[in-house]
């Protein structure tokens, strides 16, 4: 019942705060849109912790660099993922699947933000490669990758894309990786959602110059086996708290 009260909550306060935005949209720059969208993000992780025991911990925030373009790339396991870009990140660009823009409002407010639609069954999103790469150089933000391509259940092993390796190859410009355990607490199925400790884990850029097969190694390692390790420890975590109220 606690995951599906929070879904609810979620739908709701979600639904309610975009309406609450939709004046903002007139707005000549995407701040006043963006800044309120952090808003959420942070009152959802706030009311996750005190009203239903889960907490929202970021590792690492240190390591995201500041008035400069970089590649964020991240395991992609929910709903969540998404908001933690609006709450960490400065304002950022994205290749996003089209039907999103579609959405009422939202539609609205990722074009505000200029991401980037792609039709992911067309199979061109790489033709929109060297105008994502000058904008991101041009405007020195973030370029958000999910190298899945889309949500994976944790434990699933799905082949990692390898569109930030020649990103950052033609672009000279560094790759973040981050970590996740969020699939265990907000899976793509299913309504659990056990208490515990979310972790986003934010790493140091990943090395200079690897070749191809060396690149994807390491942000295999960096960004699904150790998503793996946190989402065990997650369990362990639950597994114990558990015994303890028994």
């Amino acid at each position: 019942m606690r995951g599906v009260f929070f879904r609810l909550f979620f739908i709701v306060t979600l639904s309610v705060w975009l309406t609450l935005l939709m004046p903002l949209l007139l707005a000549r720059t995407i701040n006043p849109v963006y800044f309120n969208v952090r808003r959420y993000a942070w009152f959802l992780f706030g009311a996750m912790d005190r009203i239903f025991g889960v907490e929202v911990e970021f590792r690492g925030l240190e390591n995201l660099p500041r008035d400069s373009a970089y590649i964020y790339t991240s395991r992609h396991e929910s709903t969540l993922d998404a908001l933690t870009l609006w709450a960490n990140l400065p304002p950022f660009t994205a290749l996003v699947k089209q039907e999103l823009f579609w959405v009422p409002v939202l539609g609205n407010i990722l074009r505000k933000q200029r991401l980037f639609s792609i039709n992911r069954s067309a199979g061109t999103a790489h033709e929109e490669m060297p105008r994502v790469v000058e904008a991101v150089i041009a405007r020195k933000i973030p370029l958000v990758v999910f190298p899945e391509g889309t949500r994976a259940r944790p434990g699933r092993t799905v082949k990692l894309r390898s569109g930030a390796y020649y990103l950052q190859a033609d672009a000279d410009i560094p790759v973040i990786t981050v970590a996740t355990n969020s699939g265990y607490f907000w899976p793509v199925k299913g309504l659990g959602l056990p208490r515990g400790k979310v972790v986003y884990e934010i790493h140091a850029p990943m090395p200079r110059h690897l070749d191809k097969e060396a690149f994807m190694a390491e942000l295999k390692r960096r960004i699904v086996d150790r998503s793996e390790e946190l989402r065990a420890e997650a369990e362990a975590e639950t597994a114990a708290l558990a015994e303890s109220e028994s």
